[in-house]
Order: C-alpha cells, then sequence, then structure tokens
C-alpha cells in the first residue's frame, strides 16, 4: 500500500512538471505563429496597400515590425532570436530585390530599417543571454551556499553532539575517580576507612595537636582466633561476620570517634572527644562486652572475643606509627595476659 502511494505521488510530482515543461514549450509556439503572423501583415501593408490604394504604410509597417521583433526575441527565449532575424532578412532581401531589381531608390529606407532591427534584437538577445548567465551564477552561488549553510548546520550538530558526549565522558571520568578515591581510603567490605585513612586521620590529628595542645586516644582490637571461623566455615560467612561485628561496633561508638579496619581481622578507633583515662577504659568494655553477645549468621552461632590496646596522644607516641605501634603492643600484652 505505501509503495503504491509513493509510485502515485512521484509520478503526480513529475508528471506535473512535464506537463508544465509542454504548456510553456506550447505557448511559446503560439507566440512564434502571433508574431510571424502579425509580422506577415506589416509586410502584406508595406508591399500591397502602396500599390493597392496608394497609401504609404511603410514607415508605420517599419515600426510594428521592429516591436514584433522585440517581443519575440524577450519573449520566447530559445527560438525567439533566430525566427526574429530571419524574418528581417527576408524583408531585408525583398526590399532589396525592389532596389536592385526595379531601380526602386525610394526603398532604400526599406533596407535599413530591418537591418537596424536586427543589430536592436542581437544587443538585446545578446544583453539577455548575459543576463540570464549572471542570474544562472547567482542561483548556482545561492545553491552552493545553501548546500555550504546545510554543512555548517550539520556539522554544528555534531559538535554540538561531541560536545554532549564529551561533557557525559568526563562526568563519567570524575564518577570513576571519585570512586576510586572512594575505594582507595574505604574498606570494601566492611565500607570503613581502611588502614590508609587512618594513618593520614592519625597524621592530621597529630599536626592539629600539636598546635592546639590537644590530646586523643588510639584503640587497637583484635579478634581472638578469627581464622578459625574461616577455616571452618569459610569466608563467605567470615565476611558476613566481620560485617555484623562492624556493626555493632558503629552502634556504640560515639559519632565525632573513626572505626577503620587495619587488616584481617584488626581494627583501629580513634577517640577524638576529650575523656579521662578512665572514661577510656569504660568505653571500651562498652565495647568488649557488646562483641560477647551472640552474633547468629545464617543460621550459625557464634561467641567472639576480642582483645584491645590502647595509647594516648602525646603520651604514648608524636607521630601516627609510633601511636599504632604503641597500641599495638599494648594490644598484644592484653592477649597474653587475657585481659
Amino acid at each position: 500500500m505505501d509503495t503504491n502511494r509513493i509510485n502515485t505521488e512521484f509520478i503526480e510530482r513529475y508528471g506535473n512538471k512535464e506537463m508544465s515543461a509542454l504548456e510553456k514549450q506550447s505557448a511559446a509556439w503560439i507566440k512564434i505563429g502571433v508574431c510571424l503572423f502579425l509580422y506577415g501583415i506589416t509586410m502584406l501593408i508595406q508591399f500591397k496597400f502602396r500599390s493597392l490604394f496608394d497609401i504609404n504604410m511603410s514607415g508605420v509597417a517599419a515600426q510594428l515590425q521592429v516591436i514584433v521583433s522585440t517581443y519575440l526575441v524577450i519573449s520566447v527565449k530559445k527560438h525567439g532570436y533566430p525566427i526574429a532575424i530571419a524574418m528581417n532578412m527576408v524583408v531585408t532581401l525583398m526590399v532589396a530585390i525592389l532596389v536592385f531589381g526595379n531601380g526602386n531608390m525610394n526603398a532604400v529606407p526599406g533596407i535599413i530599417v530591418p537591418i537596424c532591427t536586427i543589430i536592436t534584437i542581437s544587443i538585446i538577445f545578446y544583453y539577455q543571454k548575459g543576463l540570464d548567465a549572471k542570474l544562472e551564477e547567482v542561483s548556482k552561488q545561492k545553491e552552493e551556499l545553501a548546500v555550504l549553510y546545510e554543512e555548517l548546520a550539520t556539522s554544528e550538530k555534531e559538535i554540538i553532539k561531541q560536545n554532549i558526549q564529551l561533557t557525559e565522558y568526563n562526568n563519567e571520568m570524575k564518577k570513576k575517580e571519585i570512586r576510586q578515591n572512594y575505594f582507595a581510603y574505604i574498606d570494601i567490605l566492611t565500607e570503613i576507612p581502611n588502614r590508609k585513612m587512618i594513618i593520614e586521620k592519625l597524621d592530621h590529628l597529630v599536626m592539629l595537636a600539636c598546635n592546639e595542645e590537644m590530646s586523643f586516644a588510639v584503640v587497637f582490637m583484635d579478634l581472638d582466633n578469627f581464622k578459625r571461623i574461616n577455616t571452618a566455615n569459610g569466608y563467605h560467612i567470615g565476611d558476613l561476620l566481620l560485617k555484623a561485628i562492624v556493626a555493632k561496633i558503629k552502634g556504640i561508638i560515639y559519632e565525632e570517634d573513626t572505626l577503620g579496619r587495619l587488616g584481617s581481622d584488626e581494627f583501629a578507633l580513634i577517640i577524638q572527644h576529650d575523656l579521662t583515662e578512665a572514661e577510656i577504659y569504660e568505653y571500651v568494655e562498652r565495647i568488649r562486652l557488646a562483641l560477647l553477645e551472640c552474633f547468629t549468621i545464617e543460621n550459625i552461632e557464634f561467641n567472639i572475643k576480642a582483645s584491645f590496646g590502647i595509647s594516648i596522644f602525646p603520651r604514648d607516641g608524636t607521630n601516627s606509627e609510633e601511636i599504632l605501634n604503641y597500641a599495638d603492643t599494648a594490644m598484644c600484652k592484653a592477649k597474653e595476659n587475657r585481659r
């Protein structure tokens, strides 16, 4: 159905153009016929009226011939000029016969007028031809400009499209960079700060503490015998248990404190708010007792014990390495003494 409709529209469109061309051609030949008829009448007036009625109408006839010839050249571009030349040549030849054949010298102006008409219509024809050439050149330039404009519009659209793609690419790269930075400082499993972030946090706190004469504490935590859980139950269960332990600790610690994972079963807690040593021990004891509560992971119950070591800046160290090492040493002693 669609194909037939397209074919019909094609035939109608180009058929109408062809009919229009035929109509123009028919109109041109009608004009030529009318002009030939009028020119023939002027010749009849020029040569017959004077002999029949003794009326000299040659001047009027000559002017009418000029008008007909000029109109023919202007209105019928393709065949008008050669036909007008031919008509005036016929008149020139006929008058020349009268002049040289019959010795009628009064007919000499009849030669001059058609020759001048030929010159006039030639000037008009070639001027019009040059004008048409210029118009055609201008039309071609307009078409070229239209094509160029379309190409520029297409290029502009392509540039806009490329800019959009580039913006999307840059946004994607920024997201990837943010994601990479996030994973560079965050433990993927537990989603808490990793060792790198904990150390940088401690370095920052050491610098602030030196300037403002403040103090902070670091708690080193180690889960006792956690490797046995991984061996007996698999790493999947071990990972779920670590997440549960982290969630339990995060529910106890203060909001301004920082919990981080240093290794597989080792954690660090940075206590930033001001507490006395007794309050710190009480704080850590709450965490220890919470971890003693039973954890159920996929219907398996676990009882977790942890060892803790505490260091206080600046008493136990002046930089992040010393503070962590002191807390680690204290944790090892606590594990040995089971305290």
